[in-house]
């Protein structure tokens, strides 16, 4: 009773929250200074954006292991990753394939009728953040960009808020509790007026898609397909005439991201889910 009271404190719920995001920052930061130090110090390289769009992709994959070291503890009794590796091996079934696919469409559908959206409002030009966060996002070359963005930020993304933050709330309030204050950190993450609603919306999603599996492997490949989508439609120009701020595309939008909420509504039926071995620790 004493170990239940100590950890449902605010001041105690509010640290296991925002420090595995803070862990996040910090040791991408760090790896992305010495990144940084070494292009320009030791290799007497000039910093062009193609440069820097390969720093934030070495200092993503940098990173992937601390988090998914927290995310293992949690997950195994505080074991870490070596044993959660022993005792967890990758699997494949049919029921976590249509998971993936499911959700997958669910979010591409929602990210991109949301995409549309946004584009169609003010707030682009209103947000000088999300000009320089476009700017550091497609200034690499495709495949560099694809890696980071459709590969490891997602995974990266996944485990730190839906994997650790969100089981770790759920444990100890409720699974709404959890979905929000996942969802608000990770909006809060983006830092600009315009990413902020989109990646609410996202967090949403993908929050539910994880709490329906108690995994983060589905929500994982759904971040990286929404993600993959999105950089390919951005950069080869697909549907741009989507967001022109006209009846139709509005009408296309909204009717596009109703397909994708009822998509997402199937997804989370009672129906079988896949064998997840995984179960959450009670003990942090």
């Amino acid at each position: 009773m004493n170990e239940k009271r100590l950890n449902n404190h605010p001041l105690i719920l509010l640290w296991l929250a925002i420090y595995p995001a803070l862990l996040y920052y910090a040791i991408l930061y760090i790896a992305s200074t010495l990144c940084l130090y070494i292009v320009v110090y030791g290799l007497k390289a000039e910093m062009t954006l193609s440069i820097q769009a390969v720093v934030l992709l070495i200092s993503s994959i940098v990173t992937i292991p601390f988090i998914f070291q927290l995310y293992a503890s949690d997950r195994n009794g505080g074991q870490g990753m070596m044993v959660y590796f022993h005792e967890h091996k990758p699997s494949v079934s049919k029921e976590k394939i249509i998971n993936c696919i499911l959700a997958s469409v669910a979010i591409i559908l929602i990210g991109f009728s949301f995409n549309n959206i946004i584009s169609m409002t003010p707030l682009i030009q209103m947000s000088k953040g999300y000009a320089t966060a476009s700017e550091n996002l497609y200034g690499g070359s495709l495949a560099v960009i694809l890696l980071r963005s459709g590969l490891f930020v997602p995974i990266l993304e996944e485990l730190t808020f839906r994997g650790v933050i969100l089981f770790r709330m759920e444990v100890r309030l409720n699974k709404w509790w959890a979905l929000g204050i996942s969802t608000i950190l990770f909006a809060l993450m983006h830092m600009n007026i315009v990413q902020m609603p989109y990646a609410l919306i996202l967090g949403v999603g993908l929050g539910l898609i994880a709490i329906r599996v108690q995994h983060v492997y589905a929500s994982i490949v759904a971040h990286m397909a929404v993600n993959i989508f999105t950089v390919l439609r951005v950069s080869f120009g697909w549907w741009d005439n989507l967001a022109d701020n006209s009846v139709s595309s509005w009408l296309i939008s909204i009717g596009t991201l109703l397909i994708g909420i009822g998509v997402l509504i199937y997804f989370m039926k009672e129906r079988h889910v896949g064998d997840n071995s995984d179960t959450i620790s009670k003990s942090e």
